[in-house]
């Protein structure tokens, strides 16, 4: 059994980190990853995740098949399911829509994103 790692958003009130992906029925995860500074460390958590909408609106966010989020500082990966060699641009689609869903969930209180995670040194 593989422990699922915490993703880059923890709740508002406390406790755990939300996981990174949770199962789905879908043939494929994928991960859009969008590049932070560390001069948006000052950022709250609703302007870093309007940043992100942005970018991937953009199409400044790349797509794999693992989150970057692990390895590397200064990035947020987010999950989306879909189906093996899902093209890009739906990918990129995909991940708007949860991009968008995360950041109501921010506006509304209920979560933030780790900023000690997104900010800290390697």
């Amino acid at each position: 059994m593989s422990i699922v790692p915490p993703s880059m958003f923890r709740y508002n009130f406390g406790g755990e980190a939300l996981p990174e992906y949770e199962a789905s029925s879908y043939e494929a995860t994928y991960y859009v990853t969008v590049i932070f500074k560390p001069i948006q460390a000052s950022w709250d958590s609703c302007a870093l995740m309007k940043f992100m909408v942005k970018q991937i609106a953009n199409g400044k966010a790349f797509v794999t098949e693992e989150p970057v989020q692990n390895i590397s500082p200064l990035c947020i990966s987010l999950p989306v399911y879909g189906f093996d060699d899902a093209a890009a641009p739906l990918v990129l689609a995909s991940a708007l829509s949860v991009a968008r869903s995360r950041l109501q969930e921010i506006e509304a209180g209920f979560i933030v994103i780790d900023k000690d995670r997104l900010f800290r040194s390697d």
